[in-house]
């Protein structure tokens, strides 16, 4: 059973068995979610949940268009009238199943379908690439850019000082189990964790998971993860290798067991990004040979 709990003024998080779902409420009856969650058993939980306290949902603010974030929208929109609210890119991914293999672009056309049942929702209020600020009624949250972790990625200030940051950092006890966190580029990721030590908000929510008012010591371990990671790729290219042959030295060297084609696509994904950062820090070189793309150390 999912529950709520209080982390400042009107600012709430929604603990699921998988995430935590930020929420604020505008009044003792309506809340504005902040992504929600994914769907299934958790989508369930979130459900008896405002069942039980007597919920409307008035609106969900959307981070970016992964599964475990934006798997309740359409229902909470069916059921609520929720008004959904998405950056451009994550409208179209939301909208568009084409638009969705940007996502999902190893999986078939088919397999697209069936992942991307739940997720698929009309957009009520394009986010543009510039916009500081979204309102809700008279509720205003602050956006704030957080590019790395996916396209658009990005998270919102509550109106009491709370930001939550999504995917952008992985907590520690998550961060054990998650050898290789998702990223689509190296270069902002850092950037954004850069930005991030520069910040003072009242307290932090991260999707995976917990709420807190330091995240210091997240930010040092999710950068610390990534630079080793970084390392441990560039030192499996010490003799010419292909992409996905990197990808599988280095899981393989983590010990990561990779069960289904979702998993195997974070993880190459992943290392994708790394060894395209390590090209453009001039630390190693890409060659077409007999129609494959070589990388190795310079």
């Amino acid at each position: 059973m999912a529950t709520m709990e209080q982390v400042r003024g009107n600012t709430y998080v929604i603990n699921t068995k998988s995430c935590c779902i930020p929420c604020y409420f505008m009044d003792p009856d309506t809340v504005i979610l902040l992504d929600s969650g994914i769907a299934g058993s958790n989508g369930r939980e979130l459900f008896e949940l405002m069942e039980e306290k007597d919920l409307t949902v008035r609106a969900v603010q959307t981070s970016h268009a992964h599964f475990d974030h934006n798997g309740n929208h359409k229902p909470l929109r069916e059921k609520y009238g929720a008004t959904i609210y998405a950056s451009v890119f994550n409208a179209a991914v939301m909208q568009n199943q084409v638009a969705m293999k940007s996502y999902l672009i190893d999986d078939t056309w088919h397999e697209l379908l069936t992942k991307g049942s739940s997720v698929f929702c009309a957009v009520d209020w394009v986010i543009d690439a510039d916009q500081t600020h979204v309102t809700v009624d008279d509720v205003t949250f602050e956006v704030l850019p957080l590019p790395g972790h996916s396209p658009e990625h990005i998270g919102f200030v509550t109106p009491d000082g709370v930001a939550y940051l999504a995917d952008v950092l992985v907590s520690t006890p998550q961060l054990k189990e998650i050898r290789l966190p998702y990223i689509i580029c190296a270069e902002p990721h850092l950037e954004t964790l850069k930005w991030l030590r520069k910040q003072k908000y009242s307290a932090y929510i991260l999707a995976h998971r917990g709420w807190y008012e330091d995240i210091g010591p997240f930010i040092d371990q999710n950068e610390a993860r990534l630079e080793n990671n970084l390392q441990m790729t560039w030192s499996m290219l010490s003799s010419p290798m292909t992409q996905e042959e990197c990808a599988a030295a280095l899981m393989n060297h983590l010990n990561v067991n990779c069960r289904t084609t979702f998993q195997w696509m974070s993880c190459n994904q992943t290392v994708r990004a790394m060894m395209q950062y390590l090209v453009d820090q001039g630390k190693v070189v890409k060659v077409i040979r007999n129609n494959k793309i070589y990388y190795s150390w310079v």
